[in-house]
């Protein structure tokens, strides 16, 4: 009785290279098409009327998401979350409503005059965040 014949072989082989080629491509699109599925990018920060923190956060990612929900802004020096007015960069409040992708939202919140406040601007799903400073 003999083995296998190497033509078969080959063909075997080849069957099991290109199931886990097929494998990996499926769990690597998957994993890189979530890693930029929301992703946010700091475009601008400044102070107005010596006391008011305005920080333009732009969704670069390819899914629309609620920033007051996916988001959270941290005063770096202490280390609290703090509290924010999402709106478009138009000043259109937001609420719950949803970032689209492209779009810029807004970030107000307090920043005592006369202070330099470092935020860090934190999406939940991805973990990431970013550093925004403001001097009032």
């Amino acid at each position: 009785m003999k083995g296998i014949t190497p033509i078969i072989a080959i063909i075997v082989l080849l069957l099991i290279t290109v199931a886990l080629a097929g494998a990996t491509w499926t769990y690597l699109s998957d994993y890189f098409n979530r890693m930029i599925a929301k992703q946010i990018e700091l475009t601008d920060s400044f102070c107005i009327n010596g006391n008011q923190a305005v920080i333009f956060v732009r969704n670069m990612g390819t899914q629309s998401f609620s920033p007051s929900s996916e988001i959270t802004v941290m005063n770096a020096s202490s280390g609290t979350n703090v509290a924010v007015n999402w709106s478009t960069a138009d000043g259109t409040a937001l609420g719950a409503g949803n970032l689209e992708p492209g779009k810029i939202g807004r970030v107000n919140t307090t920043c005592p005059s006369g202070t330099l406040c470092v935020y860090r601007v934190t999406s939940s799903s991805t973990g990431r965040s970013i550093r925004a400073s403001v001097q009032c």
